[in-house]
């Protein structure tokens, strides 16, 4: 993760409920270990959605296997603090960095949302 530091980032996040927010993949994407780095893959039946594979590193990877639904960001926060040489504020900017970017692909949505798979039919 990149070590920025950004706390005014991270209070904002905390104060828009950012950490209690609870996200799931979405059922168009499927994903794949190879090596050290994680692919996703979209399923979708557009054409052009086929041609976009995206390349997790370590803890994107990591981050991408905790996102089950249940886990608040909070939670995927302290065990990335725990799991890697970074600190809390580091991880939760980092953490919101991805999960924006992951929003952007259509990749996860945020449990509650009417995208959400229904429970038990996660990827």
């Amino acid at each position: 993760m990149v070590d920025r530091g950004d706390y005014a980032q991270v209070s904002a996040h905390a104060q828009h409920g950012f950490l209690r927010r609870q996200y799931v993949k979405a059922p168009e994407f499927v994903s794949r270990r190879i090596a050290d780095e994680m692919l996703l893959l979209p399923i979708r039946k557009n054409l052009g959605d086929l041609e976009s594979i995206y390349t997790l590193n370590e803890v994107a990877a990591r981050v991408w296997e905790l996102l089950d639904g249940q886990r608040t960001v909070e939670a995927i926060r302290d065990l990335l603090v725990a799991e890697f040489e970074v600190t809390a504020v580091t991880a939760e900017a980092d953490l919101a960095d991805l999960l924006c970017q992951l929003e952007q692909i259509e990749a996860v949505v945020t449990v509650g949302d009417d995208r959400s798979p229904p429970e038990g039919d996660q990827v």
